[in-house]
């Protein structure tokens, strides 16, 4: 009898921790993981006339936007503040060339931001 209601006890915790597996959160559709893919950091570019363009996304909300020009004429910075929001994957950049709103397509290495005419595609420096 002893060992009858042993092994019913032994089946019921295997169901149960079956069950307790089957709980688990999944339902994040997320193309990156943790903290890595995170917009904070320097990112670049080089356009189609060979300009280098970094982003430095801080974690202040707020960045700035160097252009090296590659006919050796110097470069320029621009200060802008930015709002994320991951869930909706939308950034609104305000207060520089690039003002406006992006749909964000962000893993560890690749920043693609798209307004619905263009698409800028970024490196993680």
């Amino acid at each position: 009898m002893k060992t009858i209601k042993f092994l019913s006890m032994m089946l019921v915790m295997l169901a149960m921790s079956v069950c307790m597996a089957g709980c688990s959160n999944d339902d994040d559709d997320s193309e990156f993981v943790g903290d890595s893919a995170s917009i904070v950091g320097s990112w670049v570019q080089t356009n189609e006339y060979g300009t280098l363009i970094t982003l430095y996304f801080k974690a202040d909300k707020t960045g700035v936007i160097n252009y090296t020009y590659s006919d050796m004429s110097g470069d320029s910075n621009e200060n802008f503040e930015y709002d994320y929001i991951e869930k909706d994957r939308s950034l609104v950049i305000i207060g520089s060339q690039l003002s406006g709103s992006y749909y964000v397509t962000l893993t560890a290495t690749k920043l693609i931001l798209s307004d619905g005419d263009n698409s800028y595609a970024f490196t993680r420096k």
